[in-house]
């Protein structure tokens, strides 16, 4: 509490006994000893009857208890009846009457007139505690008597989007893959719900204890993100609810929701042609031998019998998913700017620019990747090569036979890789504040009905980019968090065993492997080294 206020200018007398009297005199205390011989540990005694007193100078009252005057000695001031500690935000005050319990008992009307007079004088118009003033009043204690109306803060917006598939292979129980539940692709209709907001509400105002008004406070706006070409909005029951304008398959680009093209066939045969689509591919049955598929975004494969010796397939912006697995006969090649998931791979070419996940086996494949990941303790990798930035993982490497099976791991340096990643961190800090700036003032706008104006659309065309920068930026940090997942600076790990007449490269160091081997192969310190399992 601050602000201390009360009673001034009282002349009067206070105590008096055998050995001194107490008077006061614009508010000061003095003292008039009569008899010398008063103990002043019992002084104590007088200040509980007298509770106005406050002593503050226990030198003069000694001095002047050790001999008779006949002026009175200044020994500290006068406390008002009632005092009042008003809080500095004018939002609570307290109340401190200094008189004796039996005075308050024996005159509560009088002391809560007193209490009254205080309040007025301070200014004090609202919040007054009403049990406070008409319950006990207990002497020397602190009282809360009035107490003001705290602001009630608006709801802030709340968006909610379409909640797309967990795009990850569940590993079961038994140490396998399930290939055969990954939802890729999230299919939705024309007029399908793809979000909603429900606005922001105006809070409710308050009032300080002085009767001043506190303005209510609006929660903050949350802006809906979404394809306008492929997503409208509308008002449904008081929330703005996006659905979708036509059929199609869900995204998020730049932190947008959008509805992009899905074609959905069963096979790629000579009905069809090859497919080059721009959206998204889901073939419910097979792509048939020399045939091609190349599309924008994810390919999905359902086939349970996968695919023979089709020639392309490739995702431009997405990702690969095979259900059934391919048996190329060294001709197919897929290719995924993302990630590829396969059953299983013979004699096939697949590129991924994330990782490689096949479920049972590889022989005498091809592999580019950051990643290849062959699934379980019987996930196996048989001949052909592979070519990874960080990591591969199989069960088996190589077979009985000993054929022959090239693993090569460029490798990454590990200080620099993670300087990369704090400079994305301190890049996306940057742009994600600058994002809520810019949103604030587009909330500005659109509140004060100027989204029309020319700046308006400025800032709007800023925002999306900032957007389409994050989300550039959250990918890479991703993908370089998946790096630095590796052992060392570039490992290869078997958690069956490798083969004899296994090749490694790892940052242009080799090793050739011959005898089983079980553990991961990893590079630190310009060295291979190998950790046993």
């Amino acid at each position: 509490m601050a602000i201390k206020q009360g009673m001034v200018g009282e002349n009067m007398n206070l105590y008096e006994n055998e050995y001194f009297s107490l008077t006061s005199e614009n508010n000061k205390t003095y003292i008039l000893v009569k008899k010398i011989g008063f103990d002043i540990r019992s002084f104590h005694k007088v200040l509980e009857e007298n509770n106005r007193i406050n002593v503050s100078n226990f030198l003069s009252l000694k001095r002047a208890l050790d001999e008779v005057s006949e002026k009175g000695v200044e020994i500290g001031t006068l406390k008002p009846e009632v005092e009042i500690f008003i809080s500095k935000d004018d939002m609570e005050c307290e109340i401190l009457v200094n008189l004796s319990q039996d005075y308050i008992d024996n005159n509560i009307e009088e002391v809560r007139n007193k209490i009254i007079e205080v309040l007025k004088a301070a200014n004090i118009k609202k919040g007054i505690e009403k049990k406070a003033l008409m319950g006990k009043i207990i002497s020397s204690k602190n009282i809360l008597m009035a107490k003001g109306l705290p602001v009630v803060e608006g709801e802030d917006a709340r968006v909610e989007y379409f909640a797309r598939s967990d795009k990850k292979i569940r590993i079961m129980g038994d140490d396998k893959a399930d290939y055969y539940n990954l939802n890729l692709i999230d299919s939705v209709s024309k007029g399908d719900w793809l979000g909603e907001k429900s606005p922001a509400k105006v809070g409710k105002e308050g009032f300080t204890i002085k009767g001043d008004i506190l303005l209510a406070v609006s929660g903050r706006d949350e802006p809906l993100l979404y394809d306008e070409k492929s997503i409208r909005e509308s008002e449904e029951d008081g929330k703005i609810v996006l659905r979708a304008l036509i059929d199609g398959a869900v995204s998020f680009e730049n932190n947008k929701i959008c509805v992009q093209g899905h074609l959905i066939i069963d096979d790629v045969d000579f009905s069809t042609g090859n497919i080059d689509f721009d959206g998204h591919v889901t073939i419910n049955g097979t792509v048939k031998d020399g045939f091609s598929v190349s599309a924008m975004y994810d390919i999905s494969v359902l086939g349970e019998i996968g695919m023979g010796s089709a020639e392309k397939i490739i995702s431009k912006r997405g990702n690969v998913f095979i259900k059934g697995g391919v048996n190329g006969k060294g001709i197919t090649e897929i290719n995924a700017d993302r990630n590829v998931y396969i059953k299983y791979a013979n004699e096939a070419t697949i590129t991924a620019g994330g990782e490689i996940n096949i479920g049972y086996y590889a022989i005498g494949c091809d592999l580019y990747g950051d990643k290849v990941l062959i699934n379980g303790i019987n996930g196996r990798l048989i001949s052909g090569s592979v070519y990874v930035k960080s990591q591969v993982i199989a069960g088996v490497i190589g077979n009985v036979t000993e054929r022959e099976t090239n693993i090569n791991v460029h490798g990454f340096n590990r200080i620099e890789l993670r300087s990369e990643y704090e400079d994305i961190l301190l890049k996306y800090k940057k742009l994600l504040e600058d994002s809520k700036k810019i949103k604030s003032d587009l909330n500005i706008y659109k509140k004060n009905n100027d989204n029309t104006d020319d700046k308006y659309h400025e800032k709007l065309a800023g925002y999306e980019k900032i957007l389409e920068d994050l989300s550039y930026l959250n990918r890479q940090r991703i993908k370089i968090q998946e790096i630095l997942s590796s052992k060392g600076e570039g490992e290869v790990s078997v958690l069956t065993g490798m083969h004899p007449k296994t090749h490694l490269e790892l940052k242009n160091m080799k090793r050739h492997v011959d005898k089983f081997t079980k553990g991961s192969f990893y590079i630190e310190n310009n060295e291979i080294r190998l950790d046993e399992e």
